[in-house]
């Protein structure tokens, strides 16, 4: 049986930084209190080890007000925006200070925090695991969500991306889908049979590999069905049902070879769909 032991969950505030009039715990009572299960960094590391596997805030000017739900368009390889129009909702993060309490929110070597135009993610020491934000407010269910990634200095199985479904701020449990800095890209599920690789480490064209390069990464999910997209291009579809509700969504961070990885969040948006 594989050992595991406690991680600190991290998540992101709501911009008014206001929680339920019926919640007497403080801000920082909810950090102290809220903790995730999650793989030891070692079991992580050896989970993962085959690079060659085939409530409503008071939101800041910048943020878009929740519209209706976008009619779904034909699924084909097509970048979904293309059909999707204006989306449900989208932060720029020019003010991204407005998720955080206070400067920055750091667990063990792993510190996230506000930076020119963008949430910065930074890992001071490899072997870590993953470590994640969530934010606070926001739990849509059949969406298309896409984030955009800048990233530094990096290498290998270095690996970023996206968190989606995640059905509280308590268990950790969530879909992961994240890129390598080698060019592949992966898909993980936690829930409480445990931590499961659904989608292999595969490596795609339409991912810019390296140092200094930026990228898109984009989930389709609609009840059991969840596509992949990089770039707005397509890259895989599969049938799973573990999360299959409304959950928070956010970023999360594993440096697995380099010392102070690190990768910047420049935008996120929503379309939510039928």
């Amino acid at each position: 049986m594989t050992k595991y032991a406690p991680m600190i969950l991290l998540f992101l505030i709501a911009v008014s930084c206001t929680f339920s009039t019926t919640d007497s715990l403080s801000f920082d009572d909810k950090v102290a209190t809220q903790a995730a299960v999650a793989m030891t960094a070692t079991a992580l590391d050896q989970y993962f080890k085959n690079p060659t596997a085939t409530l409503e805030p008071t939101l800041p000017a910048n943020l878009l007000p929740t519209e209706s739900p976008a009619p779904v368009p034909t699924l084909d390889n097509e970048d979904p925006v293309k059909s999707l129009g204006q989306p449900s909702w989208k932060d720029d993060l020019a003010n991204a200070g407005n998720w955080f309490s206070s400067g920055s929110f750091t667990s063990d070597n792993t510190e996230f925090k506000p930076s020119s135009g963008g949430i910065t993610a930074t890992s001071a020491k490899t072997s870590d695991g993953l470590r994640w934000y969530l934010f606070y407010e926001k739990k849509p269910k059949n969406i298309y969500i896409e984030g955009k990634f800048d990233v530094s200095s990096c290498s290998g199985n270095d690996q970023y991306g996206l968190v989606f479904r995640a059905p509280n701020l308590q268990d950790g449990f969530a879909y992961f889908f994240g890129l390598t800095c080698s060019g592949g890209y992966t898909l993980r599920k936690w829930d409480a049979s445990g931590l499961s690789v659904l989608v292999e480490n595969t490596s795609a064209d339409s991912i810019n590999s390296g140092t200094n390069k930026s990228n898109i990464l984009g989930v389709w999910a609609k009840d059991d069905r969840i596509r992949l997209y990089a770039n707005g291009q397509f890259l895989k579809e599969i049938s799973n049902a573990s999360l299959n509700n409304d959950g928070h969504f956010g970023m999360f961070i594993n440096a697995r070879e380099t010392p102070g990885f690190t990768i910047k969040l420049d935008e996120i948006s929503y379309w939510l769909i039928n």
